[in-house]
């Protein structure tokens, strides 16, 4: 079942659910009471869903098996624990809530789920309420739950400013660089590196970005990455948004015409380099075969005034190593020669959705940049992804050849979580098209000119980015413990209501 009839029936099948286990006995209308508690505290009382019809399904979904178990339990024994309802009520009220859902629940909850007589009851529950945010400021702290209330939030309003506002963030002085191409077709097209990086997730901070420099530039600007990871994330969204307009007027304005260099492809120190653009100062790319991944701005060192840096981010690597860059970098610009008669071919292309979800790519597009000299020639993939999956680059790479280069923009625009991390994936289909447009991409005469300007702009900076890559890794543990909390429990439930049975 599917689309309108999904929620319906899902309401349906929960609500028969609790009318027959509340006819087989009368004590689930506690439990149901203790829910309706938790409901109005979170979904209600503290606005946390935007449907709360279906909040209250999902609520009741979750609650079900402790529920069924309870409903049996207590008909064969008084006495049957409720300590694992009770753990799953008090990990909703605050998990969803915070500490003041939770002690309203507590306070409200007692009188429903423990007798008055029985002190035993009563203990257990008081433990199961107070162990949820032990565990979690014992996992967390207290700053990391500020970040791990409001990651929770963002992804229940699908909105990511809730998020945004709890990164303090600081201001830097940011970079962007741009490569004009001026092709004689009567429109200026371009490279654009923003001296930022593309994320954290979906909607948030700066993954907005690529797609806003498309729209204010009508597809003229593509987006490319350069140094540095999350701690060049902008803060707010709004201003990647004004960010990417402020580039898409000023670009063209601040091209300045330079002089073309011979596109070049050089391997040394196990760094591949493109080099293309001017001599004045080129667009360089850089990518080892190995696995590259966000290579630190510190690294480039005064190279970053003479350069417009490039990650080519085209192979997926937990172990990045940036060792030998620097002298890749050098051998590169000791290449450069001019060229006294380029000529250039810059295509974007839309894809269709059943190609994104194929070969898992971010956004509906891709672009090819070709720069010749004489016969001579460069030419680079565009592709709007993550980063590659490491059994699909060396397809692309076969099935490509020397004739054009992928690099993706580490693009975090279609992260969510853990299961769907936009890697690109193997696609024949994406890789013929790669082949077509370059084929197809036929390089005119072209003058080049370089464009750059600087932005005070709110970055997540190091300190940031070093708590929150500290929190996702106790993150990872938290969860597997939910995880577990919420198992075990009925695992123990259905022992004990076994053995209730048995004797």
């Amino acid at each position: 079942m599917k689309g309108k009839y999904y929620r319906p029936a899902a309401g349906a099948a929960v609500a028969l659910t609790y009318a027959a286990a509340t006819i087989f006995n009368p004590l689930t209308l506690r439990v149901l009471a203790a829910d309706l508690v938790v409901f109005v505290l979170v979904f209600i009382w503290r606005q946390k869903s935007e449907s709360i019809l279906w909040s209250a399904v999902r609520l009741l979904a979750y609650t079900l098996p402790y529920t069924m178990i309870y409903s049996v339990g207590t008909r064969v024994d008084n006495n049957f624990p409720l300590w694992p309802l009770t753990l799953q009520l008090s990990l909703v009220a605050y998990g969803l809530g915070d500490i003041v859902s939770l002690i309203i629940y507590s306070v409200t909850g007692a009188p429903l789920l423990t007798l008055p007589l029985n002190p035993e009851s009563f203990g257990w529950y008081t433990l199961s309420t107070l162990s949820v945010p032990v565990a979690f400021y014992a996992i967390f702290g207290q700053e990391g739950m500020k970040y791990v209330k409001a990651a929770i939030e963002s992804m229940r309003r699908k909105s990511g400013e809730i998020f945004e506002h709890a990164i303090p963030g600081i201001t830097r002085d940011i970079e962007w660089n741009a490569l004009l191409i001026d092709d004689k077709s009567g429109s200026v097209k371009g490279l654009v590196e923003p001296g930022i990086h593309y994320g954290p997730l979906k909607g948030i901070s700066s993954s907005v970005f690529p797609q806003a420099l498309l729209e204010e530039s009508r597809d003229t600007l593509i987006p490319l990455h350069g140094c540095g990871s999350h701690e060049r994330n902008l803060v707010f969204s709004k201003d990647s948004r004004e960010y990417a307009k402020i580039i898409a007027r000023e670009a063209t304005k601040r091209g300045v015409k330079c002089t073309p260099l011979e596109p070049k492809v050089a391997r040394y120190n196990g760094w591949t380099t493109i080099l293309l653009g001017c001599t004045e100062k080129p667009l360089i790319i850089a990518f080892r075969r190995d696995g590259s991944e966000d290579v630190p701005c510190d690294l480039l060192g005064d190279m970053a005034r003479n350069v417009i840096f490039v990650d080519g981010h085209c192979i997926t690597t937990d172990n990045p190593s940036h060792y030998g860059l620097r002298d890749a970098l050098q051998h590169a610009l000791m290449m450069v020669e001019e060229c006294d008669s380029p000529r250039c071919c810059l295509v974007k292309v839309n894809i269709s959705d059943d190609l994104m979800r194929e070969a898992n790519i971010c956004q509906g597009w891709i672009a090819v940049y070709k720069q010749c000299c004489r016969t001579n020639c460069a030419s680079i993939a565009i592709i709007p992804s993550n980063n590659v999956e490491r059994s699909a680059a060396p397809r692309y790479w076969e099935h490509l050849g020397e004739r054009v280069h992928i690099i993706t923009i580490d693009d975090h625009s279609c992260i969510v979580d853990e299961t769907n991390l936009g890697e690109l994936r193997w696609s024949e289909r994406l890789a013929s098209l790669i082949k077509r447009l370059e084929t197809g991409c036929t390089p005119s005469n072209c003058s080049l000119k370089i464009a750059s300007g600087k932005k005070k702009l709110r970055v997540w900076g190091e300190r940031s980015f070093y708590t929150l890559s500290k929190l996702l890794k106790r993150a990872a543990i938290a969860w597997k413990i939910v995880i577990i909390t919420y198992l075990i429990p009925i695992i123990v439930g259905l022992a004990l209501l076994i053995e209730s049975l048995l004797d």
